[in-house]
């Protein structure tokens, strides 16, 4: 029994020792992402809005609260909107004929709200064919339209390009950006 007591003691050393360097090594080679908290997130290639119903208003358009027959027109509108692959595609809506334009650059900008991000006012003006979208965020809003992921990018700019030269009634041949009157770079 005396020679049994040290190889014991032995194996049972040998076997702690072995547990306890494969549970280190398996600590050792978790991801830095998995164990630190301040990990930054990646912006996502889909766009949700967090408030469906809340649009941007438009400073072109104002709205009376009475009802006459030209307002209760609609026209069928093409609007180019992200699908899940940050492709834009076609989509038609019925939209009041008064301010088309306008709603549907609303289509195009309700989707990109974001709790970091939002266009909250905009206007359109159109002379000989080429269309000026005046774009502005939000005085404290923690995003610029620069720091928008390009699948962001595409479906605020190229949205709101391709829904204006889409629509042959417009006439619009072209598109420019401007925040607050200055020329936006995208």
């Amino acid at each position: 029994m005396k020679n049994r007591f040290p190889i014991t003691i032995g194996l049972l050393v040998l076997i702690s020792t072995s547990l306890l360097s494969c549970a280190d090594s398996n600590l050792k080679t978790a991801p830095d992402s998995a164990v630190s908290p301040s990990a930054e997130p990646t912006p996502s290639a889909t766009v949700s809005p967090l408030t469906p119903n809340a649009s941007p208003t438009p400073k072109s358009s104002a709205s009376t609260g009475t009802s006459n027959k030209a307002a209760d027109k609609e026209v069928a509108t093409t609007v180019y909107m992200l699908d899940n692959q940050c492709n834009l595609v076609a989509k038609k809506v019925m939209l009041p004929s008064d301010d088309a334009m306008e709603e549907a650059i609303a289509q195009v900008i309700k989707p990109l709200k974001t709790k970091e991000f939002s266009v909250s006012d905009y206007s359109v003006k159109v002379s000989d064919g080429v269309a000026t979208v005046d774009l502005q965020t939000p005085a404290d809003s923690p995003r610029t339209f620069e720091s928008l992921s390009s699948c962001e990018q595409t479906a605020l700019f190229e949205g709101i390009q391709q829904t204006l030269t889409a629509n042959a009634a417009w006439k619009i041949k072209d598109v420019q950006f401007t925040q607050k009157g200055e020329e936006l770079v995208h």
